[in-house]
């Protein structure tokens, strides 16, 4: 089946908002968040439904078929497989990031995907701290701890970003060496001013604040 570039951007968003097709999702709030009209948004959902990717009812709104969410997890995939790629490989600044991979998203050769995804090592988080899909469409379920409650001494991974949608605290982390996959060991809490101590990948010991700390979210080595 083809999909367009546009369906694509749909699919994206209806899965966003509607938390992976659990529940639908209102014609407005669909507008207000694609910033298009509600009767552009109705005649392009009109569209999808009759491809069978989206579930579509007047008045309750629209959430996405089990073949839609398939497209939807793929889709986002990419996009975040390619957010890692600019960040890790090219250094490329995160606030330009996001625009980038918007239109890498729709690249959908499979073979380049897998090869992109054994590339990096099969990452299970996006530099923003949000799961990426498997080639099956599997989310990586865990409850990551923030840095800051971890016990001196531990040997830890960084997962996620707990305020993953602020650009400037994430470029801070960034600058300081710390993004998603670090391996980070928690040197010491000075209780003086509450920051601590860590160093990153082995390497260099830094020193960052306590609601840094809790904003990093981190699981077992």
């Amino acid at each position: 089946m083809h999909i367009t570039h546009k369906e694509e951007d749909y699919l994206k968003r209806i899965a966003q908002l509607s938390n992976w097709g659990e529940k639908y999702v209102s014609t407005n709030e669909l507008s207000s968040s694609m910033k298009m009209s509600p009767p552009a948004i109705t005649d392009m959902l009109k569209r999808m439904f009759l491809k069978g990717i989206v579930l579509y009812k007047k008045y309750q709104g629209v959430k996405l078929s089990k073949k839609g969410n398939f497209f939807a997890k793929d889709i986002i995939r990419r996009q975040r497989l390619w957010q890692f790629f600019l960040v890790d490989k090219l250094k490329i600044e995160l606030n330009d990031v996001i625009n980038i991979s918007e239109e890498l998203k729709h690249i959908n050769f499979e073979v380049l995907i897998t090869r992109l995804d054994d590339y990096l090592g099969n990452p299970i988080y996006s530099p923003f701290g949000e799961s990426i899909p498997n080639k099956d469409g599997e989310l990586i379920e865990n409850t990551p701890t923030p840095l800051y409650l971890i016990n001196e001494g531990s040997n830890v991974i960084v997962t996620a970003m707990k305020e993953n949608n602020n650009p400037n605290l994430i470029q801070y982390f960034y600058k300081k060496g710390i993004y998603i996959g670090a391996k980070i060991n928690l040197i010491e809490k000075l209780t003086f001013d509450d920051s601590i101590d860590i160093s990153i990948d082995n390497k260099q010991k830094v020193n960052i604040s306590r609601s840094v700390a809790e904003n990093i979210l981190v699981n077992s080595k």
